[in-house]
């Protein structure tokens, strides 16, 4: 579990660091990006080390959503449904927490990138 964070959070600094190289092979990875929108998705009755992994896994496609081809593909793979279910089991606006503001934030960054096709 730690390698998956750990890896998640070499993944997030790359992207960071080098935003065009990352993100073409973000692009060229067979589901890559469709793996990371997964993660978001361990609900948060699942253990400790599981909820860190679906934390980072926020971080990092926080990163890579501020480039419109990975906020379509993000859009595409239903993350906006799996980022408010997230928001929900975190307590929602009233009793959330810093998780439901990164998520919060992911959306807004993702539907700033999308078009009149995808709406």
């Amino acid at each position: 579990v730690y390698t998956r964070v750990l890896a998640l959070q070499v993944l997030q600094a790359v992207s960071q660091k080098h935003p065009s190289m990352a993100n073409a092979q973000w692009l060229q990875a067979p589901n890559g990006l469709h793996r990371l929108a997964d993660l978001l998705s361990l609900n948060n009755t699942s253990s400790s080390m599981e909820e860190a992994i679906r934390n980072q896994a926020l971080l990092v496609a926080k990163v890579l959503a501020q480039q419109a081809p990975m906020a379509k593909v993000f859009l595409f793979a239903e993350v906006d449904v799996k980022l408010l279910e997230l928001c929900w089991q975190q307590g929602g606006l009233t009793k959330g927490n810093e998780i439901v503001m990164d998520a919060l934030q992911l959306l807004q960054t993702l539907f700033s990138h999308a078009d009149a096709s995808l709406q």
